[in-house]
């Protein structure tokens, strides 16, 4: 494995070298047969001096918070193979029929999903938005996380986007131009499906697999950079009625208000109760393929609509993939 600055260098150059000549066979090959070799890699056993070396690797660049969070979660969940086998309630089953079976066939939307709100005549005008290289810098210098498929993570994108001088400042201009374009024209899908892909990993709950799905760090750059700029109209849409669309302490409060609900209305002989439906298999397939969603962008985040038409998932699980 290349990891000598000299030799990445090298091997950058080369693989430069074979795109300005249209050999991309070639390129394509090169970048599976390196992918196949990361999959080889065993993971780490955590141990008593793994365990140490992860803890001052965060604590030498500053991640406090991810120090503690790995070693107060350290040991409660591991990464599962794709192949290996569980037993739930005597039955015998792959992680990956797991993985399937939580990732349900995506359900046809009907035909009112594509009707127009009965207040609305016709599709609000779409507004342009202009994400400029200070943007980029703004969210480049909060990233956090993993990388997806090309395994590029956050660190990595952090170093191109800020630490190269007059290099990463035309960088940034290139990430901005590409937000803009998602934003504010539509893309053809074929240009666009590899960056939308996600690495689906399983995480070992004990019992139970908890699906976790690593995007690009370059969508997570263009999100956020699209976020910036149009938070304000999904935040004074939704109001009270969606605590997750960015109302400070939104959450918290619904938490409060329960608690206080419960203290004041559950009592011995009390007919209220609580009902808790569990709808996981609906809600993901509901979730999958909806317009709804599409439709209340459009005339709720007019500055954001086509951009979230261009950022549905590819879930990918070895030799797999599922949208």
């Amino acid at each position: 494995m290349v990891k000598q600055a000299k030799d990445i260098r090298h091997l950058i150059d080369r693989r430069l070298k074979l795109w300005q000549a249209n050999q991309f066979d070639n390129f394509i090959n090169e970048a599976l047969s390196s992918d196949k070799q990361l999959r080889n890699i065993a993971i780490k056993s955590h141990d008593e001096n793994h365990i140490i070396q992860m803890f001052s690797r965060f604590m030498l660049k500053g991640r406090v918070r991810d120090a503690m969070n790995y070693l107060i979660e350290n040991g409660k969940s591991t990464v599962l193979h794709s192949s290996d086998t569980l037993s739930t309630n005597g039955t015998t089953s792959t992680v990956f029929d797991v993985l399937q079976e939580k990732h349900p066939s995506p359900a046809q939307p009907q035909n009112t999903a594509f009707s127009l709100t009965d207040c609305m005549d016709q599709l609000p005008h779409l507004q342009q938005v202009t994400i400029t290289n200070e943007i980029v810098e703004k969210v480049a210098r909060k990233l956090h996380g993993g990388g997806g498929p090309c395994r590029s993570n956050s660190e990595q994108w952090g170093d191109f986007l800020l630490r190269f001088g007059s290099a990463s400042h035309r960088f940034r201009g290139s990430v901005a131009d590409l937000a803009c374009l998602l934003n504010n024209q539509r893309v053809p899908w074929e240009q666009i499906h590899a960056l939308m892909a996600c690495r689906l990993t399983a995480l070992d709950k004990c019992p139970g697999v908890r699906p976790i799905e690593i995007g690009e760090c370059l969508r997570r750059i263009l999100s956020k950079c699209i976020i910036e700029v149009s938070k304000h109209e999904v935040t004074d849409a939704c109001g009270e009625n969606q605590l997750c669309s960015g109302l400070m302490g939104g959450i918290e409060g619904a938490v409060h208000a329960m608690n206080s609900m419960f203290q004041e209305k559950c009592h011995s002989g009390s007919k209220w109760g609580l009902l808790l439906v569990n709808a996981r298999k609906e809600c993901a397939q509901f979730g999958k393929q909806t317009t709804s969603p599409l439709a209340s962008s459009s005339s709720l985040a007019k500055s954001s609509s086509i951009f979230v038409q261009h950022i549905p998932r590819i879930l990918r699980v070895s030799n797999s993939r599922r949208k």
